[in-house]
């Protein structure tokens, strides 16, 4: 802030309105600061949740590669051994 601004803001502001009104920008003020506090909870709730949804995500993809995986493999060995038997 200028301090060449000061002089200004003490003659042109109404001061006597601003400490009439004080109380009510305070409280206005507080109310204001205080939703921010609840939709920053809110916000840090949500995320959590979406991080433990991801999480469950990792861990089933997880569990569907271990089956392909498996099945792929149970597959390749039944197909050699159906060709082993039609060898013989």
């Amino acid at each position: 802030m200028s301090w060449k601004l000061i002089p200004i803001a003490i003659r042109f502001v109404p001061w006597e309105k601003v400490l009439r009104h004080a109380p009510t920008i305070v409280e206005e003020a507080r109310k204001f600061y205080d939703s921010k506090r609840k939709d920053d909870k809110q916000e840090a709730e949500l995320i959590k949740d979406i991080a433990n949804q991801l999480q469950d995500i990792t861990r089933v993809m997880a569990n569907i590669r271990f089956m392909v995986i498996s099945s792929l493999i149970l597959g390749l060995a039944a197909i050699v051994l159906a060709i082993i038997n039609l060898l013989k």
